[in-house]
């Protein structure tokens, strides 16, 4: 009698502790990709209502980028109005897809949204794709896919659950990346109700044309010497002559 006294006593508070999780009640992420070639956009919608105000929230996303594309790290935070991007990765830009490996970032909205019980962000990130390893097609066109998971938004909202007692609850998330510490306890992650995949195609190489290219290749770099050389001895004629 007494254990299930203090289980049902342990219910209550872990469920009063949770319950800002719990009021979060629409949670939808639109994930595409748009554009066309090697250099494209992911666009990212992220809608999250509760059924209580948010005080005051940030919001993060942690995305997976494949190994078979890249983001300039460089540029990218002169690239994004309303970001900032984070990461511990060091993204080789010349590697081939079969020789990189997938990487985790980060992008930060850079104000924090006040007083509403809706939460919307949008964000347009700028990714590459790499180059892929050809195949022995025997004349038939293949591709490669390149896929994209759904990302992982985390709230930091100090005012909302500052005081609860969040430690048994799920989703909650620490990050260790400078720059990206919670202002409250922790980071809360929500789960979208919808989880989405974006994929990316890219043509692939013949493999049986590689000797064809080889001596196309060969080829045009003579004609172009014999052309060089055409040119030079006619004009040490054309002096000569005069």
């Amino acid at each position: 009698m007494l254990f299930d006294v203090v289980m049902l006593c342990s219910g209550i508070l872990l469920s009063e502790a949770c319950r800002f999780i719990e009021d979060i009640r629409e949670k939808n992420i639109d994930f595409e990709i748009i554009g066309s070639g090697l250099h494209l956009h992911l666009l990212i919608s992220a809608h999250i209502a509760s059924i209580n105000r948010f005080s005051e929230c940030r919001i993060l996303y942690e995305l997976d980028i494949p190994k078979g594309a890249y983001i300039d790290s460089d540029s990218i935070n002169s690239t994004l109005l309303e970001h900032s991007f984070f990461s511990d990765a060091q993204f080789n830009v010349e590697a081939p897809a079969g020789k990189s490996e997938d990487h985790k970032v980060y992008l930060l909205l850079s104000t924090s949204i006040r007083k509403k019980f809706v939460l919307e962000d949008r964000l347009k990130l700028p990714v590459h794709l790499r180059y892929h390893a050809c195949r022995n097609t025997d004349g038939i066109t293949e591709v490669a896919t390149v896929v994209f998971n759904t990302p992982v938004i985390a709230l930091d909202c100090p005012h909302d659950y500052q005081s609860l007692q969040l430690e048994s609850c799920p989703g909650k998330r620490e990050y260790k990346i400078a720059g990206l510490e919670s202002k409250s306890p922790y980071w809360i992650t929500v789960e979208p109700l919808e989880k989405r995949t974006a994929t990316a195609i890219i043509p692939i190489g013949n493999c049986l044309l590689l000797p064809y290219i080889f001596c196309g290749t060969i080829l045009t770099l003579l004609m172009g010497l014999y052309c060089i050389c055409s040119a030079q001895k006619g004009s040490k004629l054309i002096h000569k002559a005069e």
